[in-house]
């Protein structure tokens, strides 16, 4: 659980190269995560200006961040209180925005980049 966790955390967070809905339609708002396209949401992302919740579903577990933006298409997400100690600064770069999802590259200090997807909806 807590690598799927992390997994999530990394791939939550990225930054702009080509889009055809700005960054900024996806810096507030709920998101949703999930291990297969058409499977259930495991994560929910409740995001503000400056702050980021994660919920993991099946357990109700929160990790709270604290958001620092680089630019339009790149954040920081800085663990203000997390359930592991493996939780770490993680840099997220928006790669593409799509009116359901979008895709993202994460990557944590001393750790492989992460990829992946996030919706804009659970039920995506």
């Amino acid at each position: 659980m807590k690598l799927v966790f992390l997994i999530f955390s990394l791939v939550l967070f990225s930054s702009l190269f080509a889009q055809e809905n700005s960054c900024n339609t996806i810096k507030t708002g709920t998101f949703y995560a999930k291990a297969k396209k058409k499977s259930a949401p495991i994560l929910k992302i409740e995001r503000t200006d400056s702050t980021q919740t994660e919920t993991f579903l099946a357990t109700n577990e929160k990790v709270y961040y604290k958001i620092k933006w680089v630019n339009e298409c790149q954040f920081s997400l800085i663990p203000i209180q997390a359930v592991s100690d493996t939780i770490r600064k993680t840099v997220v770069t928006i790669l593409k925005v799509k009116r359901d999802y979008y895709k993202f590259k994460a990557t944590m200090v001393l750790k492989p980049a992460i990829f992946g997807k996030i919706y804009r909806k659970e039920e995506y």
